[in-house]
């Protein structure tokens, strides 16, 4: 394709030397669609996946210019988790079911705060 001739020249030129298997895959599957004489849709069909994915790969590609590392998949695991109960919370919580032996979260709570006067929700406590 005319309109992607550079494209293709920088992945076909950063391609080389890259060993992992996950990067070059998808940067032949850039290449073969670029190449191709057909629409970018039957293209993307004919190997498998689906033209938005083909987009994000080439955008992805783009932003990085032509690094073919940000072509690999992102990790999908959150960095961080602002909502978290606080530790010392879950481990006196934990010592509250020992104690009493109930392990719902309504009496759990419930104990929680006649000891500390800090409210928590007993869908918390049952989680914990």
């Amino acid at each position: 394709m005319e309109r992607y001739r550079e494209d293709l020249r920088k992945i076909k030129e950063n391609l080389r030397g890259v060993r992992d298997d996950e990067i070059r895959m998808k940067a032949r599957i850039l290449i073969r669609v670029l190449e191709s004489d057909e629409a970018i849709r039957l293209s993307c069909d004919r190997l498998g996946i689906t033209a938005k994915t083909f987009y994000a790969w080439l955008s992805r590609a783009r932003a990085a210019n032509f690094n073919l590392q940000f072509v690999k998949n992102k990790p999908r695991r959150p960095h961080s988790s602002p909502l978290r109960t606080p530790r010392d919370v879950e481990e006196r919580l934990c010592e509250i079911r020992q104690k009493t032996g109930h392990s719902g979260g309504q009496i759990v709570s419930f104990v929680y705060y006649q000891e500390t006067g800090k409210k928590i929700s007993h869908s918390a406590a049952d989680k914990i």
